[in-house]
């Protein structure tokens, strides 16, 4: 027969692992005891390793500060640092902002807002912080934004707070949080004043001759899917501010002066147009009409007296679509790199091809001061007889590189093995290309000591 369990014994059946309640309660209440024992030590333990830390940042500055002292025969003084940059574009206010942020203290982001209007699809470009009188602090600072304005922002003050966008009657007084801020200036189509001329990179810049500083800039944004598609006209600007500067150190006072009006940008603006090529036959035989490109040397009378004198230069970018999306940079002497681009239609879709979606490229040199070429010519070429000594502008085609240098001070173009050359490319070994120039760091987050 088969067993039966005794109605008398209850099922025995496997016990579970685990705690009560009353148990679970009692040793939270525990745990919590200790943590509360031990929450001082923890808090004095990390106390202690941020003065641990800041000690160590503050004996680097020093042995930093002395080693600078030694080497340049002058006084360093140590000062609150913070960084500086724009707010960028698809900010949340869609307004142009310069964010300053303290790294001690309390930590504060200091805005600088431009102008307040809200909702208006706008934003900052990169920043270029200035130091105007060589102490190792930052004076002002130049930054484009979307809709053509190229704003100054004037931090020679000793109090922070005084901090913002130049008001230009020479008084040194600020602007900020405010619809009434003034650029230095509005970049616009050259058919239509209504239209900006976006600006999204930093500016070059370079003491002027007669005093002021020299700024050049170029419009063009390359940001969105749609962005490749748009033909407008685009510009690169050199313009001198002719604000004063008065006292040094914690004595600087910065006089704004100069505003360029919108009616005045291309009244008061010297035109340097690219004028024609240079056909260059390689050593294959072949003509190529457009490998280099030559530019109008107009002269610029900045020493004039009347009410028109100019105050800088501008060339219209020639071809379809080329627009200036890489920072300027200032090179030997008065020269200025900018390098332009006529991104084609294809590089708003994603491709493994980059010869395929990459448009086109040109190096530009020109003298930043005048627009003029720059004395002893720019580039310089191995593989041709025909003189390019008069050319401005190169067309570069993929795979082909910059090298400097070239003769003297002047650029050669190289193209690796398997590019596609424009012309004037010349195969390079892979030891060759370790002398390419290196592209410039970027200019949107700078530290400034005020």
């Amino acid at each position: 027969m088969p067993l039966r369990p005794s109605p008398s014994l209850p099922d025995r059946r496997p016990l579970s692992a685990g705690f009560t309640l009353i148990e679970l309660l009692v040793a939270i209440a525990v745990l919590g005891t200790v943590a509360a024992l031990a929450a001082p030590s923890f808090a004095a333990a990390l106390q202690r390793q941020r003065e641990a830390s800041a000690m160590q940042e503050l004996i680097a500055a020093l042995q930093l500060g002395r080693a600078e002292a030694v080497r340049t025969g002058r006084q360093v003084v140590m000062r609150r640092v913070e960084p500086c940059a724009a707010n960028g574009v698809n900010s949340a206010n869609e307004r142009p902002v310069l964010l300053i942020q303290y790294l001690d203290g309390d930590r504060a982001l200091r805005p600088i807002v431009a102008n307040s209007t809200n909702g208006a699809g706008n934003g900052l470009g990169p920043a270029r912080p200035i130091d105007v009188d060589g102490n190792g602090t930052a004076d002002v600072v130049y930054a484009g934004d979307l809709k053509g304005q190229l704003w100054k922002f004037n931090l020679s003050n000793t109090d922070p707070t005084k901090w913002g966008v130049a008001v230009w009657d020479g008084s040194g007084a600020t602007c900020s949080n405010a619809t009434t801020c003034q650029p230095f200036l509005r970049a616009s189509d050259p058919d239509n004043a209504t239209v900006p001329q976006p600006i999204t990179t930093a500016v070059a810049w370079m003491p002027h001759p007669l005093g002021g500083i020299q700024l050049l800039f170029g419009t063009g944004q390359l940001l969105q899917p749609t962005d490749p598609a748009n033909k407008a006209v685009q510009t690169v600007y050199s313009v001198w501010d002719k604000s004063k500067y008065k006292g040094t150190g914690d004595a600087l006072t910065s006089e704004d002066l100069g505003r360029l009006a919108d009616a005045d940008i291309r009244k008061r603006l010297v035109s340097q147009p690219v004028t024609g090529a240079i056909p260059v036959v390689d050593t294959d035989d072949v003509t190529h009409d457009d490998a280099y490109q030559t530019s109008a040397s107009n002269a610029v009378d900045y020493a004039s007296d009347n009410d028109n004198a100019p105050r800088g230069w501008y060339v219209n970018l020639p071809a379809s679509g080329e627009r200036l999306i890489v920072h300027p940079q200032p090179f030997l002497g008065r020269k200025a790199i900018f390098t332009t681009t006529a991104p084609s239609e294809a590089s708003a879709q994603e491709s493994c091809d980059p010869a395929g979606t990459s448009g086109q490229h040109w190096l530009n040199v020109r003298d930043m001061i005048t627009g003029q070429l720059p004395k002893g010519g720019v580039f310089y070429a191995q593989h041709t007889n025909t003189s390019i000594d008069t050319a401005t502008r190169a067309r570069i085609g993929s795979n082909e590189f910059v090298l400097l240098p070239g003769q003297g001070d002047r650029f050669r173009i190289a193209r690796a093995n398997g590019g596609q050359s424009t012309g004037q490319g010349k195969n390079v070994s892979p030891d060759e290309l370790k002398d390419i120039v290196p592209p410039p760091a970027r200019a949107d987050w700078r530290e400034l000591r005020p």
